[in-house]
């Protein structure tokens, strides 16, 4: 959601005037960017306060309790025209003060004047996949994208399977729910939807593409591919997906449909193979599915 402000956050006068990508320590930005855009890496490695630096060891180093500085930040390059500069660190109490995400922070700052609609919006999946924030060059919005709206998740892969083994692979995950009949789309693509009675519906919709994002570019697809597994949650009432504040039934029935959907992704990447990514652009691994599927 955005947040507007009154008063202008107090942030390093080295990001003045520039968009900021907070995002917390350790999160890693470079694989982050590396999700959207092709030929991104870093330029300037942060220099850390250990002589290993960001070479060789690329999440920030802890001593004790006490978080380590970076001496010199470095530069990420996005595009040929867009760069990231830092990592700056926002301890959590100033960081909570300002209405920021309340933890320790790394910040990144954009090139000035970047209007780019690509990068901006990476910035924002980039924000809502981490936990973290965007902080408007005039530093009176922030933006704090909620990670927990990213419930569907996508298999991209050159496994074709037929309705029959989907429905064999995924009935277990969703368990509690009431299937439906296979609905046949175009060019041999499917859909199954699975209904429970009080969180709305699961569909798992089997497409063929013929464009892929690129996190998954390096994929070999064989004769068949690519094909996409879609696994979407869809809410009893869907104008809740967009809404600014949803009701707290709509975050309650999100919250369980969400290790549903981890579940059944898992289920289909155990049968078909490939790679997950979630609906911001970036791969889920298997070990993040088991722990999404898990029921607290």
């Amino acid at each position: 959601m955005y947040r507007e402000r009154v008063a202008a956050l107090d942030l390093p006068t080295d990001l003045e005037d520039r968009h900021v990508l907070a995002l917390p320590v350790g999160v890693d930005v470079g694989g982050l960017a590396v999700a959207w855009f092709v030929g991104s890496a870093w330029e300037v490695l942060p220099l850390g306060a250990d002589t290993f630096g960001y070479a060789a060891l690329p999440e920030r180093r802890f001593r004790g309790a006490v978080q380590e500085p970076v001496l010199r930040p470095g530069r990420l390059r996005l595009t040929a025209r867009a760069g990231l500069d830092g990592p700056w660190l926002l301890p959590a109490a100033d960081a909570r003060l300002q209405g920021l995400p309340d933890q320790d922070l790394d910040l990144y700052a954009l090139d000035p004047r970047v209007t780019d609609p690509l990068v901006l919006g990476w910035m924002t999946a980039a924000a809502r996949r981490s936990g973290g924030a965007v902080v408007s060059a005039d530093r009176r919005q922030v933006l704090l994208p909620d990670p927990g709206a990213a419930v569907d998740l996508t298999l991209w892969t050159g496994t074709v399977l037929e309705s029959e083994d989907l429905v064999a692979a995924v009935r277990p995950a969703l368990a509690g729910s009431r299937l439906g009949r296979v609905e046949r789309g175009p060019d041999g693509g499917y859909a199954m939807t699975s209904r429970f009675e009080f969180d709305g519906g699961v569909v798992v919709t089997v497409a063929r593409r013929t464009a892929v994002p690129v996190a998954v570019a390096g994929l070999s697809w064989g004769d068949h591919g690519p094909w996409t597994y879609t696994v979407a949650w869809r809410p009893p009432d869907p104008a809740e997906l967009t809404a600014e504040q949803p009701s707290r039934t709509h975050l309650i029935a999100r919250t369980r449909v969400a290790q549903v959907v981890a579940r059944a992704a898992r289920a289909v990447l155990g049968a078909a193979g490939g790679v997950v990514v979630d609906d911001g652009g970036f791969p889920v691994s298997d070990d993040e599915l088991a722990m999404r599927g898990t029921t607290l």
